[in-house]
């Protein structure tokens, strides 16, 4: 990761090493100007350069509108507290409280997409931080939110946490944005064209069905299902690359044989697994409306 701070210690360090060197510009040094936070990725031996201008590009957004973030000592002085506590919680408990179920009902159900979705993480998903709680609550009150800053200071967070640990456990977050990333940016036509179509697979997340928002209480009135069943789409549009007309390089394919010959000359080669599906485990019918029954009953009885 490279920040504006750091380029600019850089460019300062070039132009003391020499005399000549105090009236060049950063491109005569040999510096590509940065402006804004950077994340570097190498994809089969190509460099990717991440930031929330090029997230908001891919996500087709705009890379503006309200950005908060504040750590402990800061949110004490936090000029949501009051108005979070009294529109977030439920009565008697105040923001102070980082679990999920002191929410109230839309703010708890924001709060589990929120983690999710739009902040996944490898740790305990019931437990809220400060950008969390005031997150949930700029949501709640429809800000007009800067998502691609959020989505890349969290993944600035994630490769941070990676890179502070002895023995790194990667979580690839935002798997489904990095990847058209990827795709747009010409990596994966050039992994076809060097031959390597075995490296590539496309694997779909699990849909989510109007069935599953009726059983959650979500909707009201009947079920409409589609008359057609729905079929996975896939890239309908070239890569940027390609609408642009963009030569890939002969020596491309020679720099992925390399990068696959490094990692094996490692020990850490390429291990193309099988797709496995995964079953979800259902309750019966019987075992629900049981379950229904018997909350029904101790409702029936504690209100008694």
């Amino acid at each position: 990761m490279k920040t504006v701070e750091d380029y600019d210690k850089e460019l300062d360090a070039r132009r003391k090493e020499k005399v000549e060197n105090e009236d060049k510009t950063p491109e005569e040094l040999g510096l590509r100007i940065v402006e804004e936070t950077e994340v570097h990725s190498v994809v089969c031996g190509f460099e990717v350069i991440l930031t929330a201008s090029n997230l908001a590009k891919v996500l087709s957004i705009p890379n503006e509108g309200f950005y908060y973030t504040c750590g402990h000592n800061k949110a004490k002085k936090s000029e949501f507290l009051k108005i979070m506590t009294r529109l977030s919680y439920v009565k008697g408990k105040s923001c102070e409280s980082d679990k999920i179920d002191d929410l109230k009902p839309t703010q708890r159900v924001l709060a589990k997409i929120m983690l999710s979705s739009i902040f996944p993480s490898s740790e305990s998903s019931d437990k809220l931080t400060w950008d969390h709680r005031h997150f949930s609550y700029f949501l709640s009150r429809k800000y007009d939110l800067n998502w691609a800053e959020y989505i890349f200071k969290h993944l600035c967070k994630a490769v941070l946490s990676t890179q502070n640990q002895d023995k790194p456990i990667v979580n690839v977050i935002y798997p489904r944005i990095l990847s058209e990333i990827f795709y747009q940016c010409g990596v994966i036509d050039i992994i076809k064209a060097a031959g390597h179509d075995c490296l590539l697979r496309e694997i779909r997340a699990s849909t989510v069905s109007v069935h599953t928002f009726s059983h959650m209480n979500l909707l009201s009135g009947h079920e409409v299902q589609p008359s057609d069943p729905l079929v996975p789409q896939s890239h309908s549009e070239p890569s940027l690359v390609k609408k642009c007309n963009i030569d890939i390089p002969t020596t491309s394919s020679g720099i992925i044989n390399q990068y696959i010959q490094l990692l094996d000359n490692l020990g850490e080669g390429f291990e193309i697994e099988e797709e496995e599906v995964k079953k979800k485990r259902r309750r019966t019918d019987e075992a629900a409306s049981e379950e229904r029954h018997s909350d029904s009953k101790g409702h029936r009885e504690g209100s008694s």
